[in-house]
C-alpha cells in the first residue's frame, strides 16, 4: 500500500516519528480539537480503513507502520 494521505487518520498515525505505537484515542481526539480527519478511500480490496467517525468507540491504536516483506 503508498503512503496514507496526511488528513486521514492513518495519515496522522503515520506521521509518528516511530514505527510501532499504542495512541491513546482520547488524547488524540482531544490534539484534532473536534476536527475529524478525512476518511480514506482505498482501491485494494479487503482492506478497511479506520474510520474516523468510530474514534469515540475505541479506547486506543495499536498502529504498525511498516511491516518488511518476507
Amino acid at each position: 500500500m503508498d503512503t496514507p494521505p496526511p488528513d486521514t487518520l492513518e495519515g496522522l498515525l503515520y506521521a509518528h516519528p516511530e514505527d510501532r505505537c499504542v495512541v491513546d484515542v482520547t488524547r488524540l481526539t482531544r490534539a484534532l480539537g473536534g476536527t475529524p480527519p478525512a476518511p480514506r478511500v482505498s482501491p485494494w480490496f479487503g482492506y478497511s480503513p479506520l474510520d474516523p467517525a468510530r474514534l469515540t468507540a475505541c479506547d486506543g491504536i495499536v498502529f504498525v507502520k511498516d511491516v518488511p516483506g518476507s
